[in-house]
């Protein structure tokens, strides 16, 4: 199995024209793509104008023709209209020599992961609405990525599934980042995800993989339980981040 993440900042209030033309066009021009098995459009509870669009594929080789036969180029065409233009401008000089300045469109960035020991990571039946993501990215140390994977398959797996409000959980490995691991699990309601992080159970979770995380962040952690401030920043801390579905379908 094989999974793309497309993500695209919009431009301001037209997330119900997007949430439409992917629904009504986008939507179908997947179903109908040979080896697509699901996609689904994600909201960003974090950044009001993000959106997320996620697909999963029987294989690489799949997801790579859905590339190369234009049918990606075509459906990105769709929502170029609303792509958020950065606050980065193209300055040129006409042929009146006035200067004419031009705003750069921010093109969607566009992830791809293997999916290893499910052969389908997403649950059969997703309804449209009360759903979220989230999303946790951690660094590991190279020698413990299978204690890692152990541990996660083996203890808190079973627990996750346990924890109100938590429907579903899988992992992958991000082979476009050295060591890195994604965690996604989908929940009923963001108090379900508050009450998670802030109860303990989170925290606990990351406490008995703490040993196979990175360098810096073990740094961070001694660092921390020696000091008051008890803050400190790396680019290996576990990232987070939330989204809610507003639309998907599986395809088989």
């Amino acid at each position: 199995m094989y999974m793309r993440i497309v993500e695209a900042n919009i431009k301001k209030g037209q997330g119900t024209w997007l949430e439409r033309v992917y629904e009504d066009s986008i939507l179908h021009s997947l179903q109908e793509t040979p080896g697509c098995v699901f996609a689904g459009l994600m909201y960003s509870i974090d950044s009001s104008n993000k959106y997320l669009s996620l697909t999963i594929w029987k294989s690489e080789k799949d997801a790579g023709n859905y590339v190369n036969s234009g049918e990606f180029t075509k459906n990105i065409e769709l929502i170029n209209p609303v792509l958020e233009e950065s606050i980065e401008w193209k300055i040129r000089l006409s042929k009146s020599d006035i200067l004419e300045y031009e705003p750069v469109t921010v093109n969607p960035v566009v992830k791809s992961y293997p999916i290893f020991g499910n052969k389908n990571p997403m649950p059969d039946e997703i309804p449209v609405s009360n759903n979220y993501m989230r999303v946790l990215s951690l660094t590991l140390k190279p020698e413990h990525t299978d204690e890692f994977n152990s541990i996660y398959k083996e203890k808190i797996l079973p627990e996750l599934k346990k924890v109100k409000g938590c429907k579903y959980a899988f992992l992958i490995e991000d082979t476009n980042k050295s060591n890195e691991i994604l965690s996604f699990t989908i929940w009923d309601n963001p108090e379900s995800i508050k009450e998670y992080e802030t109860q303990g159970k989170f925290h606990s979770f990351l406490e008995s993989i703490r040993h196979t995380l990175g360098e810096l962040y073990q740094w961070k952690m001694s660092l921390e339980e020696n000091s008051d401030s008890k803050k400190s920043v790396t680019s290996q801390d576990a990232d987070i981040k939330t989204f809610t579905l507003v639309t998907g379908k599986n395809f088989i």
